[in-house]
């Protein structure tokens, strides 16, 4: 003889088929549990798009703006770049309005194609993504995309100062060896360099949000 309790669990009052009836216990527990966390993740989904809304429109937003902007509007960008790589390679740059900072030593200019903008988006679309997934309240998560847009600013000015650094110390070696041109190579260290420290970012960051996660 057999009952379902409260929660449609079935109860054997008297043993039959030990083994069997088991077996047909955990099939149903599996999935309830299974119906259960696809019902978590519908619903976590309807409640994060708002927020991947927002981002997808504030990156769309910034995109559109760049195409106008020119050396003087990226300043931000541009002068924090390069400051640090002065630093790095002992050298001086001068400022030449409408196209950027020269670098007569280096034969070099940072001018709009170098700000890091394009990175700046990714950077913000990423870190954006990780405080909507980890956040826990609107506030939190309304915070956390507004955090996300600063810090991926200061992300972008270390990751390519970065970029540019390791072009100047390894591209002049690496046109010897490969049979490729210098933009080509340039655009391939840009890349590398980009996707590397994104990477980084992105598993360094989901680590330390799940920790804090489990330790609420």
């Amino acid at each position: 003889m057999q009952k379902c309790d409260k929660k449609g669990t079935f109860i054997c009052l008297y043993p039959v088929n030990d083994v069997l009836l088991i077996f047909s216990l955990k099939k149903y527990n599996f999935a309830n549990i299974n119906h259960k966390q696809s019902m978590n993740n519908k619903l976590s989904i309807y409640n994060e798009l708002p927020y991947f809304i927002v981002i997808g429109f504030v990156a769309a937003t910034m995109k559109y703006l760049v195409w106008f902007a020119d050396s003087s509007h990226l300043w931000f960008l541009l002068k924090p770049t390069d400051i640090l790589v002065g630093l790095l390679t002992a050298s001086k740059s001068v400022y030449i309005d409408g196209i950027g900072y020269r670098y007569e030593e280096l034969n070099m200019v940072i001018d709009n194609s170098c700000s890091g903008f394009n990175l700046w988006i990714i950077a913000f679309v990423v870190f954006g993504y990780l405080a909507v997934k980890h956040g826990i309240s609107v506030g939190n998560r309304t915070l956390g995309i507004a955090l996300s847009l600063v810090a991926s600013l200061f992300f972008t000015i270390f990751a390519n100062t970065s970029r540019i650094f390791v072009a100047i110390t390894f591209q002049p070696i690496l046109r010897e060896i490969l049979p490729f041109s210098k933009g080509i190579i340039h655009e391939a260290i840009g890349v590398a360099v980009n996707l590397s420290f994104l990477m980084l970012a992105y598993i360094i960051i989901d680590k330390v949000l799940t920790n804090k996660d489990k330790s609420l």
